[in-house]
């Protein structure tokens, strides 16, 4: 499901297929746009948004929240895109906070435990070597962590996705090391932003083009998700007898 409120829209519904409403496709699954207030809504799975914006009128919607600015609605519980839902499996039940605090000495471990030949062995054919899973971490880290802010700051944001495979093309000129201690750096910066955080904050919504409405909340533990998702590669090429697919240059990510 995917509601997302428009500043201009006065009255939300979800898809149905007696519309009629005009640029609308039938049978929308995503959402449906009420031209003017006041509307008869064809559904009792409705929200109607008065025109100043300033309060909502709820029709038997516990699966979806209302942001304390009003800047969007979003799914609640539905599943996320599944790129999103294998790194939220990846963190299961932990407390995502203390698992991105715990991330700062893990990163640390594991570059210790690559030596120079691991740093450019990948842990499969055509995969990220070592060094490049780390500066990707560090990359990862300066987007999301931007992209929070954005969130935070900015009513209505509309996510620019990155593209990991352009960003990569200059990590065989980045060092391991460097890459560690930004990523450290950047981590604990976060971590002070996201203590910050009131559960309202949490609520809040951006719309990605590619996998829709995602709530703080939801990036955040994503992020977590994402830390133990590459930790895992660098462990299997920790582990991996010698003699894997060694390269210097960029290949297909991780991901």
């Amino acid at each position: 499901m995917r509601v997302i409120l428009f500043p201009a829209a006065v009255g939300l519904g979800l898809g149905s297929p007696d519309s009629g409403i005009p640029g609308i496709a039938r049978n929308d699954p995503a959402l449906i746009v009420f031209p003017r207030s006041g509307v008869e809504m064809p559904t009792p799975r409705t929200i109607l948004i008065t025109p100043a914006v300033d309060r909502a009128l709820w029709w038997d919607m516990p699966d979806i929240a209302l942001t304390s600015d009003h800047q969007s609605l979003a799914p609640v519980e539905d599943c996320p895109d599944p790129y999103v839902q294998g790194l939220l499996e990846r963190l299961g039940d932990a407390d995502p906070l203390a698992s991105l605090q715990a991330s700062v000495r893990r990163i640390s471990e594991l570059h210790g435990s690559l030596d120079p030949g691991r740093l450019k062995t990948t842990y499969a054919p055509g995969k990220w070597n070592g060094s490049e899973i780390l500066s990707h971490l560090a990359d990862a880290e300066l987007a999301v962590g931007f992209r929070l802010r954005q969130i935070l700051a900015e009513p209505s944001h509309v996510i620019q996705p990155f593209d990991q495979y352009r960003w990569a093309f200059r990590y065989t000129w980045y060092p391991a090391d460097v890459a560690v201690s930004t990523f450290c750096a950047l981590r604990e910066w976060n971590l002070l932003l996201f203590a910050s955080l009131h559960s309202s904050d949490l609520e809040l919504v951006a719309h990605h083009p590619e996998r829709g409405p995602e709530s703080v909340d939801l990036i955040i533990r994503s992020l977590a998700g994402h830390d133990l998702n590459h930790f895992a590669q660098l462990e299997a090429i920790r582990d991996a007898p010698h003699g894997g697919e060694r390269r210097g240059v960029r290949a297909i990510p991780a991901e």
